[in-house]
C-alpha cells in the first residue's frame, strides 16, 4: 500500500466493490484520530463538522487544561476559524 498512489487506492477499493470512508467524500485528505496534531486545516474543519459536539468538548478540555491538542500549540477553536 505505501508504494501506492492515492489514485491507485481508491482504485483498489471500488474493484472490490467497497466504498473509501465518508470522510473522503467530504474532502479529508486522511484519516487518523479525529483532530490530529498532524492534520491539516480542512481535515480539522470537516472534523469539527461532523459531528459538530466533539468539537466543543475538546475545546471544554482545553480550556479547562490551559493545553492545546494541536503541536502548533494554537486552540482547534482558533485553528478551524
Amino acid at each position: 500500500m505505501h508504494e501506492l498512489s492515492a489514485d491507485d487506492v481508491f482504485s483498489l477499493i471500488k474493484a472490490a466493490g467497497q466504498q473509501p470512508h465518508y470522510a473522503y467524500a467530504l474532502g479529508n485528505d486522511r484519516l487518523s484520530c479525529v483532530f490530529c496534531i498532524m492534520t491539516n486545516k480542512r481535515d480539522l474543519t470537516n472534523d469539527a463538522a461532523n459531528p459538530p459536539a466533539l468539537l466543543a468538548e475538546y475545546a471544554a478540555m482545553e480550556s479547562r487544561t490551559d493545553y492545546t491538542m494541536n503541536m502548533s500549540r494554537i486552540p482547534l477553536v482558533e485553528l478551524i476559524a
